[in-house]
């Protein structure tokens, strides 16, 4: 009989790693609508911070969430990938209601 504990454990990790693949499935899309909306800094929509403030979140959380974005679509095609405190980022974002 399987070990409980082991278990639990690949079925987390499972789980993770589904969702992950989501991520990497969903980043380009992510990344596109971005600057095809031209909601970028230089774009004829730009995100400024009064259109995020409702999330707790500023205009350069929202880029540094792109820049992560095209980070992990990096990643997930095996691209060079930059050395950064991404998990600043993720951590502006723990605390965003949604």
């Amino acid at each position: 009989m399987a070990d409980a504990k082991k278990v639990a454990y690949i079925r987390d990790l499972v789980r993770r790693i589904q969702e992950l693949d989501t991520l990497f499935d969903d980043a380009g899309d992510i990344e596109n609508e971005y600057f095809d909306l031209g909601y970028n800094a230089v774009g004829a929509n730009p995100i400024v911070d009064a259109d995020v403030s409702i999330y707790v979140l500023t205009a350069t959380d929202i880029g540094n969430a792109i820049t992560l974005i095209q980070q992990i679509k990096n990643l997930a095609s095996g691209a060079a990938v930059t050395a950064s405190d991404y998990a600043a980022t993720t951590n502006a974002f723990k605390r965003a209601p949604v």
